[in-house]
């Protein structure tokens, strides 16, 4: 799918492959394996992904939630705004080196976490499950907290880093507001206290990745049948959420075991 004029979305869309050459409005839930905008990107809703990349210009107030995103234009995250990613995140322009990320609500990468061109933000707070790296400039006094190193740290820095920044006074937790998840995938029985069951309607290649509530991943599996069980075991009571690809479609969303 190409947009080449205006689209406002106000209820639920679903592609394989989106490419946004106009405007594009998101203001209740679109679901892409491959996302790329090349202009006007705004979400006012949900938008899962397994690969998102912003060439231009994009605008977030909600809900990104995916596995690999690459900024190599300029995106805003604004206070409402929340970020869970199930891989990688990358703020880099090869061609011009003037890739923007402006941080002013929250995000949270469960692998490697990658900067090589403009972080900044005052408010906001990155959450790194796995490695980061600087290599441009950051900006600002937003909090940084990566979980590997013992004060939060960039692991790797050869750029610059606002003395301003504060480390891991943000708690690392997530807080997902979902929209219109029910129509793609039933989820249940959802609080449970047991096991939950992923319910797909048909057979295919699935691929799970399975969160905690700080952002760390607790499970990645494949299956192929029609349904999933996953079982609490010794798993702690709480909230978790879940992404899951197959060929042609991602899924995301949240469930609770008390």
């Amino acid at each position: 799918m190409t947009n080449h004029d205006s689209l406002i979305n106000n209820g639920v869309i679903d592609y394989s492959e989106f490419l946004n050459l106009k405007i594009f409005k998101n203001l209740n839930y679109s679901n892409f394996v491959n996302f790329y905008n090349d202009s006007i990107g705004i979400n006012d809703g949900t938008i899962n992904f397994s690969n998102f990349t912003n060439a231009d210009l994009f605008n977030n107030t909600n809900n990104l939630l995916g596995h690999d995103m690459l900024n190599k234009g300029n995106f805003y995250n604004e206070s409402d705004g929340e970020i869970i990613l199930a891989d990688n995140f990358s703020n880099i322009d090869t061609a011009y080196n003037d890739a923007k990320f402006i941080i002013e609500g929250k995000m949270y990468v469960s692998s490697d976490f990658y900067n090589r061109d403009t972080l900044s933000g005052t408010n906001g707070s990155i959450c790194v499950v796995q490695s980061s790296s600087n290599k441009g400039q950051v900006l600002g006094s937003f909090d940084f907290c990566d979980q590997l190193t013992l004060d939060g740290h960039f692991e790797f820095n050869s750029g610059y880093i606002s003395p301003n920044l504060t480390y891991c006074q943000s708690a690392c937790k997530i807080n997902v507001k979902e929209k219109q998840i029910e129509s793609l995938i039933n989820v249940f029985p959802n609080p449970a206290d047991e096991f939950i069951k992923f319910d797909f309607g048909k057979e295919a290649d699935y691929n799970i990745t399975i969160l905690n509530s700080t952002g760390k991943t607790i499970y990645k599996g494949k299956f192929s049948d029609r349904t999933f069980v996953f079982n609490k075991s010794e798993l702690a009571s709480g909230m978790y959420f879940f992404m899951i690809n197959s060929d042609n479609n991602s899924y995301s969303g949240k469930f609770i075991f008390r």
